[in-house]
């Protein structure tokens, strides 16, 4: 009779055992991949520039089989995981491109420097096709940079006052540009710079400027580039006479397909 009960107790004990062994996938192939498995988990971004956090679990995937049960699984979003280190953070600031001047010394940076000083203005007969403003829309550095439109007309030039600084005070000047030409526009991709020293406008070669193309070729061709010019180039044998400001003109703009803004920034002197 006892032995009746333990067989039957056995019996009844395979029995479930084998219910719960067919809700499973075997190595034999048995069972269909998608019948379970948890997609779960989210992302939460802990905003800030200074990075961010990465909080609940990323999911686990379980296999269950054709017609099994799967078991429901719960994270704790409140336990944020650390981000894997060796992955950058998206909103990461590219390193500025170093300046080519030794010894520079800036003479406008839009940031306390030059900043208000000296003459601003556009040629005559160019209202309403150009535009000349003190800008913190985009910079090389800091906050500020000189921002100058021009679309549908022949030439262009503004002037921008510095800091006074001798003309013999360091052999070269540099500055940062960056020419952005308006969606499915035309921009020049050259211009003419020129000082205004001991009051007056050095006029080389007897023309407005010398040209940037010669300094840097790709200088006009977008993005932030720095241009550096002998001031030699400029104003012939550099004396104490005063550098008070810088003069930046454009031609071959004649047509309604040219529109740009053209971006200065960072005026300085160096070696």
């Amino acid at each position: 009779m006892v032995q009746r009960s333990i067989r039957s107790v056995l019996f009844v004990a395979m029995g479930v055992f084998s219910a719960q062994c067919s809700n499973y996938k075997t190595t034999d192939g048995g069972g269909h991949p998608d019948a379970g498995g948890a997609a779960g988990g989210s992302d939460q971004q802990a905003g800030g520039s200074a990075g961010e956090t990465m909080g609940g679990m990323s999911g686990l995937d379980i296999e269950g089989g054709q017609g099994g049960t799967v078991p429901t699984i719960v994270f704790d979003a409140g336990q944020p995981a650390q981000k894997d280190a060796a992955v950058p953070k998206v909103d990461a600031a590219s390193p500025l491109p170093p300046s080519a001047l030794v010894n520079e010394k800036f003479i406008w940076n839009g940031d306390g420097v030059g900043n208000g000083s000296g003459a601003q203005w556009m040629g005559r007969g160019q209202e309403g096709k150009t535009t000349l403003t003190y800008t913190t829309e985009q910079s090389f550095s800091n906050s500020h940079s000189v921002k100058f439109t021009m679309q549908n007309i022949n030439y262009a030039e503004f002037g921008w006052g510095v800091q006074a600084t001798a003309a013999n005070r360091a052999p070269k000047l540099a500055f940062w540009v960056n020419m952005v030409r308006d969606p499915g526009k035309s921009a020049p991709g050259n211009g003419l710079i020129t000082l205004k020293v001991g009051g007056a406008y050095a006029a080389p070669g007897g023309g407005r400027g010398v040209e940037t193309i010669k300094y840097n070729r790709n200088a006009l061709r977008g993005g932030w580039n720095q241009i550096v010019i002998p001031i030699a180039d400029i104003v012939g044998t550099p004396s104490a006479a005063t550098i008070t400001e810088i003069l930046v003109g454009f031609a071959g703009c004649a047509s309604p397909s040219c529109s740009f803004r053209f971006y200065l920034d960072d005026i300085a002197v160096g070696q």
